[in-house]
């Protein structure tokens, strides 16, 4: 028998091994034993009182905003009651431009959620994301936060920017929303 014969059969040996033992896991695999599956009811034990929450606010103001910043109240707590907020979205985004014959601008914005809860007011900075379009700006914030307003108190957006460029320009908040759910204050 030549050499390449020889390899040839080694090959064809080891293919069958090799096709042998692929079979032998197929089996194995196909005579796992039988898994049941039920359902069942989940329920919030901790929370039972949990009141779904959401507000919409729409604002009109200008950038440059007067002091550096504007706070705007979206919410007043009931009292008695506790706002566990876990979603907060907005947009900011130019309108017109507020000086004759002028462009609009683009423009930056920072913005944080006020909240007061066990006596402490807190500042939950939020992530803006600036998209230019042309030489105007839109500036949007949409994301998961987990903060808490007790009742009796205000729930504020602040809201602070400058244009590139001079003048100023006219904006909209359109479609800013908190959503979350409120418990019975301890």
């Amino acid at each position: 028998m030549n050499e390449f014969h020889h390899r040839l059969v080694v090959c064809r040996r080891r293919t069958a091994i090799a096709l042998g033992w692929l079979a032998v896991a197929g089996v194995l695999l196909l005579q796992q034993p039988e898994m049941s599956q039920a359902q069942t009811q989940v329920r919030d034990l901790d929370n039972p009182a949990r009141r779904p929450f959401q507000v919409e606010v729409q604002r009109q103001l200008r950038i440059p905003i007067a002091e550096g910043r504007e706070s705007i109240q979206v919410a007043d707590v009931p009292a008695g009651r506790r706002l566990v907020i876990e979603h907060i979205s907005f947009r900011v985004s130019s309108l017109e431009a507020v000086t004759p014959g002028s462009h609009q601008t683009r423009f930056q914005i920072f913005a944080a959620l006020l909240t007061k809860a066990d006596t402490v007011a807190a500042n939950h900075e939020l992530l803006v994301t600036r998209t230019d379009f042309g030489i105007a700006s839109s500036n949007t914030a949409s994301q998961p936060i987990r903060a808490y307003a007790d009742g009796g108190t205000p729930v504020f957006i602040r809201i602070g920017g400058q244009p590139e460029g001079n003048g100023s320009t006219a904006v909209s908040i359109t479609n800013l929303t908190i959503s979350g759910y409120l418990v019975d204050q301890p």
